[in-house]
């Protein structure tokens, strides 16, 4: 087990339940049983305070390049700061930043965005798109396209963006894309296709689903989203 491997393990025995683990032989943070995670929602406030420049006090993004995270899972959030911090690529933004932070700080912050409210409206109004765009971007998010092998994106994400409705075990740190930016969500699923930053399980599921998508369908894509909140 490499250095990476064991900082994630210390992290996992935190909060991971008996019979869940890490995918150690990809590496990967294992995303499918993610267990409980314990925190307090008033000592994350205040340990969240630096990241509020860019994910905003209420959580929800200023900038278009940054993503919003109020109402995102805790075992989600929880996760990403841990592969922050124990992150060996050394080329995100966030990993100096959490790299002071302490497992315990990790969890606080996670519960509390996860504590503050979904739908609360973003500061930011979306660029302008052809109709074109946008049909196409709700075409492969409701129901894909199975003759280019892609699949939509409403099976994970909820038809309107907000997660599974009646998440099961396995599915409670499927993120919610409602509210998020197209700028980010381009990138995010760009890096996915390159293969880019694949650390989790979940990760590697979504390099398998965008494999298929040109660079205009995941734009398509991350335009339908953003307007998911009405924006």
């Amino acid at each position: 087990m490499n250095a990476r491997s064991f900082l994630l393990a210390v992290a996992a025995a935190a909060v991971l339940p008996s019979g869940a683990a890490l995918a150690a032989k990809l590496d990967l943070i294992e995303f499918r049983y993610p267990g409980p995670v314990e925190g307090s929602v008033a000592a994350g406030k205040e340990k969240a305070q630096v990241c509020n420049n860019c994910h905003g006090a209420d959580g929800k993004a200023p900038v278009a390049m940054f993503p919003s995270v109020a109402g995102l899972p805790d075992q989600y959030l929880y996760w990403k700061l841990v592969e922050f911090k124990h992150s060996l690529r050394g080329d995100s933004i966030m990993t100096p930043l959490v790299a002071n932070n302490t497992i315990e700080d990790l969890r606080d912050i996670a519960v509390f965005y996860a504590s503050l409210p979904l739908v609360a409206p973003s500061p930011l109004t979306p660029e302008p798109v052809d109709a074109a765009v946008l049909d196409r971007g709700r075409s492969l998010y409701l129901h894909g396209d199975p003759a280019q092998g892609v699949p939509p994106c409403q099976g994970c994400h909820g038809v309107e963006g907000k997660g599974p409705t009646n998440a099961q075990p396995f599915q409670m740190a499927w993120p919610a894309l409602y509210g998020q930016q197209a700028t980010y969500m381009t990138t995010r699923l760009n890096n996915f296709r390159t293969g880019y930053a694949i650390d989790t399980t979940m990760d590697k599921i979504m390099q398998g689903v965008v494999r298929n998508m040109t660079a205009e369908d995941i734009d398509a894509v991350a335009a339908y989203v953003e307007r998911l909140d009405g924006r």
